[in-house]
This record gives C-alpha cells, sequence and structure tokens, in this order.
C-alpha cells in the first residue's frame, strides 16, 4: 500500500509543493518497510520553460538511483522534514549553464516542501559534474568519477542563509580528474584528488594555456605551464567567519618537484590591458600556511631564465583580505639559475615613460628572504658562451616591503638589510678582458671584493693586431677592494645613482702596456675633468685610497728593442670627491694626494687639483722627486730611448697650473755629474761622438743650487692624455734648466 501510494500520489505532490524552476522526474520509487528504505531509479532534472532564459544560469542533471535508509516518512510529507540514517546517490550527471550576462536578481521564496534535513551519512558514487559557458561556447568546469561520503548533515532555516548553507560532521571526496578554466587562457587538470578534514592530495596537476582549444592569437603574449606531480596540503581547515567571509589554513604544501615553464606566444594579437582605477585584490580571502615546501624546482622563462634545480620553502604565509600578505620566511636552497642574453633590441621611446602594470594594491611583507649555497651563470650568443659565473651564492634580505607604490619604481621592493657572498666570480668584461673575483662579500651598506683580477684575454702581440688604433693594454690585480656606507638605486627619473663615503684598493699590482705600432687615434681626448662632468648618471665618491701599491707603464714601438718601463712602487694615493656633473651647480674640488717610490728608488709626491664643473678644466699640479740616481731611468731609456743617464738628481720640484688649451708654472733641480750616452739600434753599443756632442750641450750639474725656471707656456695636443700633457711641462722644464 505504501509503494501504491508512493508511485500514484508522491508525482502529484511534488509538482504542486514544486516552486522551484525545475521539473523532476522518476521512472519509479520503492520502499522497504523491512530495511526502511526508499529507492527511486532513473531520475531527470529539467529546467522549467521560464528558466532557460538568454540571461540566467539553469542545470540539467540525471541520476541513475538514489536510496534513502530509514527514512522518517511520516515527517517528511506531514512536516516536511527529511530525517535518514543515509542517503547513497548513485551515478549523478549533472550539468550547469552559466551566462555571464547579468543574473535575475529577484527574490525567490523559500521551498516549502522540505523546510529541513537532517541526513546521518550522504554517499555519492561515481559522479560527473560539467559547468558550461553558454556565451562563449566553453567548458569552465568537469570532474570525472565524483565519490563523496559527508557525514551528520543539517539544513534549516537557521542555515539556509548562511554562505554554506548546511553543517556536517565529517567527509571524505575523491574524483579521478579535474578539468577546470581558471582564467581565459589558462587550464587546470587534475588526474586525481582525496579531500577529508585534515588533507587534500592530489595526483599529476598542471596549469596550461588553452592551446588546441584555441588559436594562439586570442592567448596572452606570455603562456605559462605549471606542472607538479602530485601535491599534499596537510592541517587543512576552512570556512566563514561573520557568515561573509571566508577563511582557509593550512598546515603544510608539499610537492616533490615544480616545473613552470613561460612561452613567448608571437602570434597574439591581444592589446595589453589598460590599467583600471581600482586594481583588482591579490588574494580576496584571509589564508594563513604553516610551510610549503617544494622539495626540487625546475623554472623555464622564454628560454632565457632557467632554473634547473634547488628547493623552495615557504614558512609562515598569511593574507588578510584586502589588508596584506605577510611571509615569515622564503628560502631557496642550492638553486642553479642560468640566464641566456638573446641581444633582441627593443625600441624605448626616451620621451615617454613607460608606466609599470599593477597587479595589486594591498602591502607584502616578506620577513627573510634568503638563498643558501646558490650558483648563478649567465650566457650569451648562439655558442651560449659564459659571460658571468658565480657559485657558492649565500644571501639573506630582511623586511621586503612590496606594494602598488613601490611596483612603480625601477627596483619594485624596499628592504631593511642585506648581506650576501658569492665565491669563483667570472665576468667577460667585453672583447678584451675578462674579470676574475674569488670572493665577494656584504652586508647593507659595506662590500669586498677579494682578489680582483682584471685579464686580458689574448696575449699583447694578438691584442694590438686586433686594435684599430695603437691603445693600452691593462693587466690588473689587487688583494681588496673595499666600499664603505655605499648606495646604488634609481632616482624619480629613473636614472642610476651610485654613493659611497669611501673605496679602499689594497695591494693593487696595475700594469699598463702600449704599442705605439698601430696608427695613432686622432680623436680628442677629454681631459678627467671633462669625463667625469659627462657621466650620465649621479656618481659621488667622497673618498677612495689606494694602498701599498704597484703602478708600471711599459711603452713600445718598432724601433725599440724591447718596451721601456716606468714603475712606482709602493704607490699610495688618497683621492677626495670624485663626483659626476650629473645635475650638479656646484660641487667641492677633486683632489689627489700621491706618495710612491718612482722607479722604485726615489720617493716621489704628487698633489693635483681640479673642479670637474669648470668648462675650462682648469688644473693645478705639482711633486717632488727627491735623491733619485739618474741610472734607475735605464730599464725606460736604454731599450726604448736608446739612451742612458748617469748622475744624481738631489732634488725635481713642479708646479703647474692649466686649462684644456695651454699649461704653465716653476720647474726646478738640483743635480750633479749629469751624463747622457747614446746607444745604436741593437741598444748595445754605444754611439760615443754623439753622447760626447751630446753632452756639450747639458749643464752636468747645477753648481749646488737649486735651480728653478718659470717654463715657457706649453700648448697641449689634444689628441692626446693628460699625462701627455704633462710631460710636455716637465720636458719644457728639463730644457730650461739642463741644457
Amino acid at each position: 500500500m505504501i509503494n501504491y501510494f508512493l508511485n500514484q500520489y508522491l508525482p502529484t505532490i511534488i509538482a504542486e509543493k514544486n516552486d522551484s524552476p525545475y521539473d523532476l522526474t522518476y521512472q519509479s520509487v520503492h520502499y522497504s518497510i523491512a530495511e526502511r528504505k526508499l529507492s527511486i531509479k532513473e531520475i531527470d532534472i529539467q529546467p522549467k520553460a521560464t528558466t532557460t532564459t538568454d540571461s540566467l544560469s539553469y542545470l540539467k542533471g540525471k541520476l541513475q538511483q538514489i536510496d534513502i535508509q530509514q527514512v522518517a516518512l511520516w515527517n517528511l510529507f506531514k512536516k516536511h522534514h527529511l530525517e535518514a540514517q543515509g542517503i547513497v546517490i548513485v551515478q549523478p550527471d549533472i550539468q550547469v549553464y552559466q551566462h555571464q550576462t547579468v543574473q535575475d536578481t529577484t527574490p525567490k521564496a523559500p521551498l516549502e516542501f522540505i523546510k529541513a534535513i537532517d541526513i546521518k551519512n550522504i554517499v555519492v558514487k561515481q559522479a560527473h559534474v560539467l559547468i558550461h559557458d553558454v556565451d562563449r561556447n566553453l567548458r569552465l568546469h568537469e570532474v570525472h568519477n565524483f565519490n563523496a561520503q559527508i557525514k551528520g548533515i543539517h539544513f534549516g532555516v537557521e542555515t539556509q542563509d548562511k554562505p554554506l548553507p548546511f553543517t556536517y560532521m565529517d567527509y571524505v571526496i575523491s574524483c579521478d580528474s579535474v578539468r577546470s578554466l581558471v582564467s581565459d587562457a589558462q587550464q587546470l587538470d587534475i588526474d586525481g584528488i582525496l579531500i577529508n578534514p585534515n588533507q587534500i592530495s592530489t595526483a599529476l596537476l598542471s596549469l596550461k594555456p588553452l592551446i588546441g582549444t584555441r588559436e594562439k592569437a586570442d592567448l596572452p603574449h606570455r603562456l605559462v605551464s605549471i606542472t607538479a606531480p602530485s601535491l599534499v596540503l596537510r592541517g587543512t581547515d576552512w570556512g566563514y567567519k561573520d557568515q561573509s567571509d571566508f577563511y582557509l589554513h593550512i598546515d603544510q604544501i608539499q610537492t616533490p618537484s615544480v616545473d613552470v615553464q613561460v612561452e613567448a606566444n608571437e602570434r597574439s594579437t591581444r592589446k595589453k590591458e589598460v590599467k583600471t582605477a581600482v586594481n583588482p585584490k591579490l588574494l580576496p580571502f584571509d589564508l594563513t600556511i604553516g610551510a610549503i615546501d617544494m622539495d626540487s624546482i625546475h623554472i623555464n622563462s622564454l628560454n632565457q631564465w632557467l632554473v634547473k634545480k634547488g628547493s623552495l620553502h615557504l614558512k609562515g604565509v598569511a593574507n588578510k583580505a584586502k589588508e596584506e600578505l605577510r611571509i615569515r620566511s622564503i628560502q631557496f636552497k642550492q638553486p642553479d639559475i642560468h640566464q641566456h642574453q638573446t641581444h633582441q633590441k627593443t625600441k624605448v621611446n626616451p620621451q615617454k615613460k613607460q608606466k609599470v602594470q599593477v597587479f595589486f594594491d594591498e602591502l607584502v611583507q616578506i620577513d627573510t628572504l634568503s638563498i643558501q649555497k646558490g650558483s648563478f651563470t649567465s650566457t650569451k650568443g648562439k655558442e651560449h658562451k659564459i659571460a658571468l659565473q658565480a657559485k657558492e651564492i649565500q644571501a639573506s634580505i630582511e623586511k621586503i616591503h612590496l606594494d602598488a607604490g613601490t611596483m612603480e619604481n625601477k627596483i619594485p621592493v624596499q628592504y631593511k638589510e642585506i648581506s650576501f657572498s658569492s665565491e669563483a666570480i667570472q665576468w667577460d668584461a667585453g672583447r678584451f678582458y675578462n674579470i676574475k673575483i674569488s670572493k665577494i662579500q656584504g652586508k647593507n651598506t659595506t662590500l669586498t671584493c677579494h682578489n680582483f683580477e682584471l685579464i686580458p684575454k689574448y696575449n699583447r702581440k694578438t691584442m694590438v693586431q686586433m686594435f684599430t688604433y695603437a691603445d693600452d693594454i691593462f693587466t690588473l690585480k689587487t688583494k681588496a677592494i673595499t666600499l664603505s656606507n655605499y648606495s646604488w638605486g634609481f632616482d624619480a627619473q629613473d636614472v642610476l645613482f651610485f654613493k659611497a663615503d669611501r673605496v679602499k684598493l689594497d695591494q693593487i699590482n696595475a700594469n699598463i702596456f702600449r704599442d705605439k705600432t698601430p696608427p695613432f687615434n686622432m680623436s680628442i681626448k677629454p681631459l678627467f675633468s671633462k669625463k667625469l662632468r659627462e657621466i650620465p648618471f649621479t656618481l659621488a665618491l667622497k673618498q677612495v685610497d689606494i694602498v701599498n701599491s704597484t703602478l708600471e707603464y711599459e711603452e713600445y714601438d718598432q724601433k725599440a728593442i724591447a718596451p721601456g718601463k716606468l714603475t712606482f712602487g709602493n704607490f699610495n694615493a688618497s683621492i677626495q670627491n670624485i663626483y659626476s656633473g650629473f645635475r650638479q651647480t656646484k660641487l667641492p674640488t677633486t683632489t689627489l694626494a700621491i706618495q710612491a717610490s718612482f722607479m722604485n728608488a726615489a720617493p716621489l709626491q704628487v698633489n693635483w687639483s681640479f673642479n670637474l664643473l669648470n668648462r675650462q678644466d682648469d688644473f693645478q699640479i705639482s711633486g717632488t722627486i727627491k735623491n733619485f740616481p739618474a741610472t734607475a731611468m735605464q730599464p725606460f731609456l736604454q731599450p726604448y730611448v736608446k739612451a742612458s743617464t748617469e748622475g744624481n738628481l738631489d732634488l725635481i720640484k713642479f708646479n703647474f697650473t692649466g686649462n684644456n688649451k695651454v699649461a704653465t708654472g716653476t720647474f726646478g733641480m738640483n743635480y750633479n755629474d749629469l751624463k747622457v750616452t747614446l746607444y745604436r739600434k741593437n741598444g748595445e753599443k754605444k754611439k760615443k761622438l754623439l753622447s760626447k756632442v751630446g753632452n756639450w750641450f747639458i749643464h752636468k750639474n747645477s753648481a749646488g743650487a737649486f735651480k728653478e725656471v718659470e717654463i715657457k707656456k706649453v700648448n697641449r695636443i689634444e689628441e692626446k692624455s693628460f699625462f701627455n700633457y704633462l710631460w710636455l711641462c716637465i720636458l719644457q722644464g728639463l730644457k730650461q734648466t739642463i741644457l
């Protein structure tokens, strides 16, 4: 009789009480008194005619069978309260059709047929759910073989208006695969999911561009792919606070590896999005994560940036919706980072500053970002030649601050403290030189480079053959370079600045070699003041010290037997106020105080000053040499000039002033027994007659008195360097004192 009643009258009751937008039909219904089980088979849910409009979303569904165990029929029909021990839903196939247009917001009356539901156990078996985007004819989300067991379900008047309109006690959910369109260009695929109140685990997870279903022209200029073989979220808890704000807590997220690929989409015809007045929120809900552990990471960005190995660990992730995202620590362990320089030139309009697209307006704070035992390699060209390489990178940045304001800057972050170190640094410094540094370390505003070396790539003969014009070949090694209280960055106009209170170069061993065989470069050589004045960015070094160093200059031409060499041993210099003239109207005078052992034989002192903003390049330079044996000039004169000198220079003193056109000043000497010997082409046999004639014109001594003269004006040869200019002044003084 019960089954007769159900089959005869239940459809009528449902039709009368069904005020939902859907028609509900079924093939058969059966109630077992012994089992107190209600079974309904072949259920079909279809939208009513008024539901399938062009603006409303709706669903369709088929269910093979629903079993309701130990159902209280009296409460169901009289009190409209569904109470049951369990419900089993077998093979539901639900399809949701969504419209992007404005939805119908007309208030709906609450369902009257069922006012409350209390189910001890709900089981869903082999469900299929598909959500369509009707307007774009896309499958937004699809789940296959969905299985669930939910315990302690309660739905009632007190829950129906909540964001989650029912309560539960426990659940286990699984599915074979998930496909979800997370944006109009990205698709998420998961091979399998298992969920319980404390943990979520997935099989293969991939986020890929919609290539295959759409033309590349419809996709963005950058196509991102992310793959993880598995993902585990432990200690999960979620819900709503204040009945509206969603929150999610996760103790730990762990994956054995992550592979990120970024590909350029050259066929994209999309226009870049114009920044709107209101930025989207970074994360629109409260999120806390105890730890995120990626045991292995691999990143390929446009084949230009690669992370080949390493692990990434985040701790203490806390997002406060619409306010800030804070991360206690981010740690990269043993990353192997590679960068390839493609040499693609982009046209930049210097008149118009490119505005950076800002993706959020919340505050992002990272307490500590660190790198442990990293390595970096930069390559260039088709042959992937190494341009820069560094090993054993250790770095720590504290109190990182990032927001929409900082994103507008060329350096998009601010930080409070930084420390770093690296070893075995090699840098390809261009066509002719390599730079090597055994170790570099810094903390906040102090930086030290150990064993810095600037080394030619080729031997002298090869390099000279490569020169278009005669040029210097530099070889430089120094024990340490230290920067104190330095800072760098970009100003409000995105122009570089570099400042330091002190730069110290310790134990430099520098060699400058010039072969004058190639043609002479006839271009004008600016003086040092002009070079500084025209630097196109802000440079400010208050003091530069060179200590315990050696400087050698060698010069060679086709007539020389070997290079002539000048040596400045025990070289020490204190240089004050090295600035650039960029945007400057007033600057202090640049001064150099130099002490050295000239030819490792006599003390040399030089004082040099100029103001770089003076456009006539006025300068003043003075110096003294004491107790210099003339024979010490042998390494320069005999192989190069094919001459030698004898005698003793007790004192040489000069004081010159000049500009970029002409110089004058005083030159004085106190010397005795001065003698010159000239040699033949082989540099060994003497030219006795010419030597004797030459010495007739030389005053052998200054009669024991210091002889000082006002030198005649010396015109600068603009095609030659400042040191040639200085030599011309000294030569003029020599002519006036010893001839």
